[in-house]
Parts: structure tokens; sequence; C-alpha cells
């Protein structure tokens, strides 16, 4: 539960673009629907009449449902199409705790790095020279970022991330592995989340590229020469080995892993729990399994 300064109702509504209906009280902090309180703001995602019936008892709560709690809901309350979309939109908004942009003094920034407006740097944080930072990106603890790196506005980067550290590659010359220098770079897009202990690796000549709102996993390798197309989410674990190329829209799951040598992940694509992508993955398609199979094609509108 967060605890936040107190907001009206009709803010939220206003905010959300749709109509309060009910008093217009204060609220003061988000729950969960088991744990309601007065003063809460609350989301339900299916209608459940006896839920409906305790948040009435309740009386000073706000609900954010779809239609289908209409009649069921005295308490105040705005009806939306998305009752989960709206509740993230409207926590980031009012109930995200803020901090002020500040560069911790344990942090070592290079005086060469380029770093934007209101950007924050936390303890413990290496920012190398030749490193561009957009304005309000939030770089968390003890984060390595390596020259040649470019990081768009309002990333988020959490702790124990390491971006542009070299990659793993070698030719060989009988059989002794010859280690092929990393000269390219890494480019961040906007909005890109980079999760906790999360390696981005420089490509070799050209950038390893994360394109706007992609969000990144913890604990996922994204090797050297990767795309990760625009909105695109890649979950904890996954490893998207050299020349992964991930279109826009996709979805790669837990601890999957994409084969070396440019496969193609197609937009709208996902990439199920533990499976092992060797060959292409056409647009629209789920696929499982090791090696992945498809078991179906989605639909251009079908959410994740």
């Amino acid at each position: 539960m967060a605890t936040v300064p107190p907001t009206q109702a009709s803010a939220i509504a206003e905010y959300l673009e749709v109509p309060l209906h009910g008093p217009d009280i204060i609220v003061q902090q988000v729950n969960s629907l088991s744990n309601a309180t007065n003063g809460s703001l609350v989301f339900m995602t299916s209608c459940r009449t006896e839920v409906c019936a305790a948040l009435n008892r309740l009386g000073r709560v706000m609900a954010i449902a779809d239609a289908s709690a209409r009649e069921y809901l005295t308490c105040t309350h705005v009806i939306v199409p998305d009752p989960r979309l709206a509740y993230a939109r409207v926590a980031q908004r009012f109930f995200e705790p803020a901090t002020a942009p500040i560069i911790a003094p344990t942090a070592q920034v290079s005086p060469l790095a380029r770093i934007g407006s209101r950007v924050s740097i936390g303890h413990g944080s290496v920012i190398d020279s030749d490193v561009e930072i957009g304005d309000d990106t939030f770089i968390a603890d003890h984060v390595v970022i390596r020259s040649r790196t470019r990081i768009g506005k309002r990333c988020i980067i959490r702790s124990n991330a390491v971006i542009g550290e070299s990659g793993f590659g070698f030719d060989f010359a009988d059989r002794v592995p010859v280690r092929i220098p990393h000269l390219g770079g890494v480019v961040l897009g906007n909005d890109v989340l980079i999760g906790c202990g999360t390696i981005v690796s420089c490509g070799t000549l050209e950038d390893t590229l994360i394109e706007d709102d992609a969000k990144i996993d913890n604990l996922v390798v994204v090797s050297h020469n990767c795309t990760v197309g625009r909105g695109s989410i890649v979950t904890a674990g996954a490893i998207l080995c050299g020349r992964s190329q991930v279109d826009q829209f996709t979805w790669i799951g837990a601890n999957s892993t994409i084969r070396e040598g440019g496969i193609k992940i197609g937009e709208g694509a996902l990439v199920g729990l533990g499976a092992v992508a060797l060959a292409p993955v056409a647009p629209f398609h789920v696929v499982m399994g090791n090696p992945a199979r498809v078991l179906r094609q989605r639909d251009k509108t079908e959410e994740f």
C-alpha cells in the first residue's frame, strides 16, 4: 500500500477524461480490492457483485471499473474500457512517489559525458566519457554505462545494469579463440526500461539498438548488434544472442533464448516461457518449446 498526498476523485476522473459518479471524495492511497479501506482507490477487471457490495458499504472509496459494474456500484467510481490500464496511468500520475533528481556523490561521472536536464544517477554508478543521457532519465545504483552509449529521454535504468561493455565474439586460429573487438555502441530510445542486472552489450561495428518504449526486465542478456523494437517486452532471464532482431510490439517470455545469427522475431509475435527460437518467428505468431514450435497465430488486436 502506498500513501501519497491527498487527491480529489474529480482530478482522477478529469485525468482519465471520463465522468465521475458519486461523491467527490479525497483519495489518500491505493489498495487491492481485498484490502480496500476508506480513502482508497481500487480497480476491478471484472464485475463481482459481492465485491461491489463491499465497496458500497465502505462508502468513501473510489473504484475504477468497466461498464459491467455500472449498475452495482453506488460508491464513488469511474467507468472505463480497460480498468487495469486506467489504474496504471492514474498510479503513475498521482501515486508513484516522486523524488528530486540528484547525482549521488559516490557516482563516478566523466566530465566528458553529456548529461541532460533532471537526470538522476545513483550511488556507485559509473558513467564513462562519450556517453549521452537524455532529459528526465533515472539511473539507479551501481549501474555501469560505457563509452559510445546514447540513452534517450525518460528512460529508467535499474540497479546493477551494465550497458555498453564488449560482448562475447571470437574467431579461431588453429582452434585457438581470437577475440573480435567490439567497437560499436549502444543506442537506447526514449521511454526505455532496463531492469536490474540486465546486460546490453555494445555492437561489434554497428550499434546495438533498443527502440522507443521497449521494456526489458531483470537479468536479461542483450548481446552485440541486437535490435529490440519499439514497445516490445523482454521478460526476466531471456537471452538474445548476437544479432537477434526483435521487431516492434513483441513479447519475449521469461528464460527464453533467441539463437545467434540474426534470427528475426516478427512484429507482434510471442515467444513463450523457456522457448528456444532457432529459426525466425513470423509476425503475430505464438511459439513455445525447445526448439520453438508454432502454437497459433495471434489476432492483430489481441493484447498480451
